[in-house]
């Protein structure tokens, strides 16, 4: 207890003072009070100097105003960064291409402000950390291949009953909503945090003799790809097995037979 109040003490006369926190400062202090510890005079010391702002401040903000990417940069993670802003509605439409442009910056910049970022209108450190930290909810009116990929599920497990496009529209929103109502979770209607989760664990195969919108849509891909011919209805045959038995083998999947969640994944890829 009396360590603690001459601890107290020290850092009072100190932070009035205005004295740096040099080693003879601290030392000179310390023997006044009798305070000989090693291990509390550096606690002493990154106290003083995160309470002063001295605590590595110009090697943080050198880190953040890092270059990430600047203007006319283009790559697909600058594509997957345009979409988050566009999810994030800072974009008003889809975007199209993956270059850093002027309409990306001029997002870029409306983020960064929201954010207390600065609007330099680049990826620097600080702005890339916190878009890719940016859990995104999913709305109606949006359009990308992250919803699809949301939507092809709540397809696999029957919630949605047309192919999915990627647009999140009315049908969509009412697929989620029966989905959210199901798993006793706020029916928003929107693909948020929680729903997302419950979706990624789904699991889902089909068998040989039943027939569902589902099995037709992969048995399309089957016959684009050369592994199934004819006609098809959506009903799981006995061509359809030995069709999915030689996409599986030459996909190095589990040959089973079955349209599980592996080998639809898998053939969806080729859509």
């Amino acid at each position: 207890m009396r360590k603690v109040i001459l601890y107290i003490f020290i850092m009072l006369i100190l932070l009035w003072s205005g004295a740096s926190f040099l080693s003879q400062d601290l030392t000179r202090y310390s023997a006044y009070v009798n305070l000989s510890s090693k291990n509390m005079i550096a606690i002493m010391k990154n106290d003083y100097q995160t309470l002063m702002g001295f605590n590595n401040t110009n090697n943080n903000s050198a880190a953040n105003n890092e270059l990430i990417y600047k203007l006319n940069d283009n790559n697909e993670e600058i594509l997957t960064l345009k979409y988050k802003l566009y999810y994030l509605n800072y974009f008003q439409t889809q975007p199209s291409t993956d270059v850093l442009d002027n309409a990306m910056s001029e997002a870029i910049k409306k983020y960064q402000l929201n954010k207390g970022l600065g609007t330099s209108g680049i990826i620097d450190r600080a702005t890339y950390d916190a878009l890719l930290g940016e859990q995104i909810t999913y709305a109606e009116g949006k359009t990308g291949d992250d919803i699809k990929q949301y939507q092809l599920i709540l397809f696999y497990t029957g919630y949605l009953n047309v192919y999915p496009s990627g647009y999140y529209g009315s049908v969509t929103t009412e697929a989620v909503i029966k989905y959210q109502k199901d798993k006793s979770i706020n029916q928003s209607g929107k693909l948020d945090v929680q729903t997302q989760a419950l979706l990624k664990n789904e699991t889902y195969s089909f068998n040989k003799g039943q027939k569902s919108v589902v099995i037709l849509e992969m048995q399309k891909i089957l016959i684009a790809k050369g592994y199934l011919s004819g006609t098809v209805d959506g009903t799981f045959d006995d061509n359809t097995q030995l069709a999915v038995q030689k996409f599986q083998k030459d996909n190095s999947l589990q040959v089973s037979g079955i349209m599980d969640k592996d080998t639809i994944n898998k053939l969806n890829s080729f859509k």
